[in-house]
């Protein structure tokens, strides 16, 4: 399952509240620290639909994301997801693929109503799901860099990702790079001294993803690896202490090697608190 549909999963996982009352990524990174001293908790939900010829896959994970600021530049966080996927008449469900990672802000430049951060980060994937089943069985790492820039109207965040997927059973899934940019635009209020009531911000996220071919017993599989693009619009309300985001993700183009599941669409939608 981590050939493509694992590592978008799991980017969703990592868009964590800095703290503050701004926006912040629906599914993919940021840079903005936890801080120091403070943790942050995300719940999401997510709804997904692919298929291929004869085949419909449906998905439906609940993922808890908690990061804890160690330092004022170093945040480092642990994700667990339960899912339930039903594809060709049958259902699985459990815990899926769990993953650890930290994230340290390298450089911070702050001027009069803006922030510009640049933070690099790394990470495992542990097989703590079923193989075969909600899990792949390898341990696997994942590491890149995220640059954040946020003003009191709007934020930008972008980042490059790469997957190392290792051999599991004779099985190995592609190593997958990812590059992921969300813009947020603060909609409401449009003066910046209501804080205590919240702000409502549009969100929208372009994804980029390449995945390599899979290998069984060394030899690579034909219906495996290749490329998509994807679009997240959605909607984000953020006050000091609470956030709540609601976003769809619909496919754009692919250029894929062989016959796959291709994703029909995801829908995410979560709430952060900020202790």
């Amino acid at each position: 399952m981590k050939q493509l549909d694992r590592p978008g999963l799991l980017a969703a996982a990592f868009a964590l509240l800095a703290g503050a009352a701004g926006a912040a990524p629906i599914a993919t990174n940021t840079a903005l620290p936890v801080g120091d001293g403070n943790a942050v908790v995300r719940g999401q939900l997510v709804f997904a639909r692919a298929g291929a010829p004869g085949v419909d896959v449906r998905t439906r994970l609940f993922r808890t994301t908690m990061g804890y600021g160690v330092t004022p530049r170093l945040a480092v966080f642990a994700s667990v997801p339960m899912l339930e996927r039903e594809a060709a008449g049958s259902t699985v469900s459990g815990i899926g693929d769990s993953a650890v990672f930290a994230r340290y802000e390298l450089y911070r430049e702050n001027g009069v109503g803006r922030t510009l951060r640049l933070a690099p980060f790394a990470g495992t994937i542990l097989p703590t799901g079923r193989e075969g089943e909600t899990g792949d069985g390898s341990t696997d790492f994942f590491g890149g860099v995220v640059l954040t820039v946020a003003t009191t109207r709007w934020g930008l965040d972008s980042q490059l990702r790469y997957d190392v997927n290792r051999e599991a059973h004779g099985r190995e899934a592609g190593d997958v790079l990812r590059a992921e940019t969300s813009f947020q635009y603060r909609l409401a209020p449009t003066l910046t001294g209501a804080v205590d009531a919240g702000f409502l911000f549009a969100v929208l996220e372009l994804s980029a993803v390449h995945a390599a071919q899979s290998e069984v017993g060394g030899v690579a599989v034909g219906n495996s690896g290749g490329t998509r693009l994807a679009v997240t619009p959605g909607l984000q309300w953020a006050s000091s202490r609470l956030m709540f985001d609601l976003g769809v993700q619909l496919p754009v183009a692919e250029r894929l090697k062989g016959t796959q599941v291709e994703p029909e669409y995801t829908v995410l939608g979560s709430v952060r608190i900020n202790f």
